[in-house]
């Protein structure tokens, strides 16, 4: 989010499953370009991958571009995470080299969130030969974060429709299953900001999808908290929770600015001051 991203289009739609989806937008002239990925291929198990996971689905596979949609960036890190089957089983190859993806997403205001399929092609807005969305993960040519991004763009109208957006809504997409903000749903002024870090660290290691937004600050407070954290922090950004230490009594943040900042590490008493929430997927 605290990116400023150019106007996209979104183009290269073939068809199009989704109630209410447009397949490209006529006003949006910025990027008149698309650009596919020579050789790629949705899933490529990389040398970081786990070695008991066949999936090739990791969390380091996402890298956010220009558009503000770090949100959903951070939750298909914080899925790939916990359950990378899920994300591998949302993206089908067919035949004619197009993918069927699917995302549970609702039909109007009032309707629960379905699975619902879009067909898409492997080509992704770009400017100048650059892709400006989310670039591809192994070797450059792993694809399944750019399907699920241009997908989520199609149920949402446009890339720039993406810009802004609930991390909970995100993590619906993804799964079908609700969140809840476990930051503020469980914290207890009596006790030590402490315990609410080894809460996290069990649902990790029962490999739990978790994710993390910053509050909104003034330039000057942002500033102050890129020097306290680094400069892997932002104001108004989502991450994946990646890790957290009881003893230590800290968490670690996974940045979907792959190879653009480091991980945010922040202690138990920072939490309240620095995060707006903390979102725990339902099993």
């Amino acid at each position: 989010m605290a990116l400023t991203p150019p106007l996209l289009a979104l183009m290269g739609v073939e068809s199009d499953h989704m109630t209410g989806a447009t397949a490209a937008t006529s006003g949006d002239t910025t990027y008149t370009d698309t650009t596919s990925v020579a050789g790629g291929e949705a899933f490529i198990r990389g040398e970081d991958d786990d070695a008991d996971d066949d999936t090739g689905v990791n969390s380091n596979d996402v890298a956010q571009g220009n558009v503000q949609d770090c949100y959903f960036m951070a939750a298909m890190m914080a899925v790939a995470r916990a359950n990378p089957q899920k994300i591998k089983d949302l993206i089908q190859e067919k035949a004619d080299g197009t993918y069927d993806v699917t995302l549970y997403v609702e039909d109007g205001l009032w309707s629960d969130a379905g699975a619902k399929t879009v067909n898409v092609t492997a080509d992704f807005p770009s400017r100048n030969g650059k892709f400006q969305g989310a670039t591809a993960g192994d070797d450059k040519k792993e694809l399944w974060p750019m399907l699920l991004e241009k997908a989520w763009a199609i149920h949402r109208g446009s890339y720039t429709g993406m810009n802004q957006g609930m991390a909970d809504d995100a993590m619906r997409a993804l799964t079908g299953s609700d969140s809840d903000d476990v930051l503020h749903g469980l914290w207890d002024d009596r006790k030590k900001p402490g315990y609410i870090i080894e809460q996290i660290e069990g649902w990790l290691v029962d490999r739990r999808a978790l994710m993390a937004s910053t509050k909104e600050m003034s330039t000057s407070d942002n500033d102050a908290a890129k020097k306290k954290f680094g400069a892997g922090f932002s104001h108004d950004h989502s991450y994946a929770v990646k890790a957290a230490s009881g003893s230590a009594g800290t968490i670690t943040l996974e940045n979907p600015w792959a190879g653009q900042a480091d991980d945010v590490v922040m202690a138990a008493a920072d939490l309240r001051t620095y995060l707006d929430a903390i979102y725990l997927l339902d099993d």
